[in-house]
């Protein structure tokens, strides 16, 4: 295939149901840039003023972008920064482009992940697509306590819920958190009260700053984290090895994804400053 031209127009996106889950689906700006830069980005390998730029990827600029979006740049660079922190974009830039890759780009918009047209169109007299796996019957029980409101919050929790929720610090993204916690096997259910609190008991999320660092409820319960390991007490933990430049990094955009609009870069702690520059 030649690599002869830049170019999305024409065609459709695909937009997968699991984006409900994620976890920055509450924030307006986060889901309208994602988006953006699905539409924006070449379907088709071509080149750009001598760059290679792949299916995927978009080559713009932060002021370009704030533009297209009618945004203030400083806005458009934070929410670049939390869809980078939830490892959804990768930039690569130099004095007057940013390169833009869509990591995920290859899973949901792929030619191979296209849905079976004959089979998939087709629908059951109940609605249900056939090739769409249903819900499986406790599901499909606890699915018809939601209800269909305009932001899509789930008005009456599901079972075992509101114990988990009252524990937990952060109330921040209820709606994704309680249909995370749809996922949670009902065995592990009674679990995950116990684990937060026994976590921050524990300063399990604390940093070698010592703020704590509490990830959303719905993230929390999405990726598990009633099975971490806790130790009994922080002042016996073994010292930790020193930080590499990509962990340094995560954690300054951790930082800023948490103070939001409000970030400063006297935020971020000296000696996650000095990692990072010390391993540039």
């Amino acid at each position: 295939m030649s690599k002869s031209r830049v170019g999305n127009s024409g065609g459709f996106i695909k937009i997968h149901r699991s984006m409900l889950d994620w976890e920055w689906y509450q924030d307006d700006r986060c889901v309208r840039l994602l988006l953006h830069l699905h539409l924006k980005a070449n379907y088709l390998p071509g080149r750009w003023k001598g760059k290679d730029v792949e299916p995927g990827q978009v080559v713009t600029s932060t002021v370009a972008l704030a533009e297209q979006l009618g945004w203030s740049r400083s806005a458009l660079v934070r929410t670049l920064d939390r869809l980078k922190l939830a490892r959804e974009v990768d930039t690569k830039a130099d004095s007057k482009w940013t390169l833009v890759t869509l990591i995920k780009w290859d899973k949901f918009q792929n030619d191979d992940a296209q849905p079976d047209s004959k089979s998939d169109s087709k629908r059951t007299a109940s609605g249900q697509q056939t090739g769409q796996q249903a819900d499986t019957i406790e599901e499909g029980e606890e699915r018809k306590k939601e209800k269909n409101t305009p932001d899509g919050v789930v008005r009456d929790a599901p079972e075992g819920f509101e114990a988990f929720y009252v524990k937990y610090p952060i109330k921040k993204a209820r709606g994704a958190a309680e249909r995370a916690w749809l996922k949670v096997p009902k065995d592990q259910r009674p679990l995950c009260a116990a684990a937060i609190e026994a976590q921050l008991k524990a300063h399990h999320f604390r940093g070698t700053d010592g703020k704590d660092y509490i990830p959303y409820p719905a993230t929390w319960l999405n990726e598990q984290r009633w099975r971490d390991e806790v130790g009994a007490s922080t002042s016996t933990a073994a010292p930790q090895a020193p930080l590499t430049k990509e962990e340094a990094w995560q954690k300054i955009m951790e930082i800023k994804a948490q103070r939001g609009a409000d970030f400063q870069t006297h935020d971020v702690p000296k000696h996650i400053v000095e990692a990072y520059r010390r391993s540039a």
